[in-house]
């Protein structure tokens, strides 16, 4: 079993990578046509998405139905009727919950609109802990970080995201990534790589056309922007796949580097 040896006091984190990569799949519908993609540079695999390339594959490539993009570790602050817990989540894109088919046990997942809106699903254990189980919990307020969301979902208990290795409990829009992470988001720049992406095949489809598809995407984008896509490429793989014990590392990585001197928020062992 890997052990990272940081003191985050929050379940949106790595733990026991052996049970959960190995044992657990995500619970998502249809998950042979569901497949996680990452970027390459000189065939080395796996990195992040800039928002400019997510943006790419998402108007380009024509073997997905839908492209879904998440920021991976969110740190917030509930305020609830005890003290402030800290709790972790994921900042995801408005199709998110669509493109996973992932139905809530309560409410629903985020709308077109709502990329921007300060709402918030809800894991499930989170609601069971901290919101006693409420079946109304749909169209109530919460406090993230001194900021309102409405509730508009609870997530089903075996869905804690596409990561094997993380146990999110709660999800917001992208576009609300600043408000609880000021300085995250840059939608202009391709050399930052900052996303996570997931895509859901078209009906028909198969993997080696969608490979073929994705091949001829990186030549076009390496012609139209060398200075940063002239030795990048795609990986993909499924949403269990092999590729998620490689990203493991680069998530605890992140992780790390976030929780080095000075401690980033909900760091350390007094998180």
């Amino acid at each position: 079993m890997i052990s990272i040896g940081i003191g985050i006091a929050a379940n949106c984190t790595i733990f026991s990578i052996a049970s959960r990569f190995f044992l657990m799949a995500p619970a998502v519908g249809e998950p042979a046509s569901l497949m996680t993609l990452h970027t390459t540079q000189r065939r080395e695999c796996c990195n992040a998405f800039s928002w400019p390339l997510f943006t790419d594959l998402r108007e380009q490539a024509g073997s997905f139905s839908g492209v879904a993009a998440y920021y991976e570790l969110v740190p917030a602050s509930l305020a609830g009727n005890a003290q402030p817990e800290r709790v972790w989540g994921q900042a995801v894109t408005a199709n998110f919950f669509d493109v996973a088919q992932v139905g809530m046990v309560h409410g629903r997942g985020f709308t077109r609109r709502e990329e921007h809106a300060p709402v918030i699903v809800l894991g499930h254990r989170l609601w069971q802990r901290s919101f006693n189980s409420d079946p109304a919990i749909a169209g109530k307020m919460v406090n993230l970080s001194g900021h309102a969301y409405t509730v508009v979902g609870v997530a089903p208990p075996s869905f804690r995201g596409l990561d094997l290795i993380l146990d999110c409990q709660f999800w917001v829009p992208l576009g609300t990534v600043d408000q609880l992470m000021p300085g995250t988001s840059n939608l202009t720049s391709r050399s930052l790589h900052w996303l996570a992406v997931a895509g859901r095949l078209k009906g028909g489809v198969t993997r080696r056309e969608a490979a073929a598809n994705l091949d001829l995407l990186a030549k076009r984008l390496a012609q139209a922007h060398p200075e940063t896509e002239k030795d990048g490429g795609f990986h993909r793989d499924d949403v269990y796949g092999c590729a998620h014990g490689r990203r493991a590392f680069g998530v605890g990585n992140r992780v790390r580097q976030r929780c080095q001197s000075p401690p980033g928020p909900g760091c350390g062992p007094s998180a």
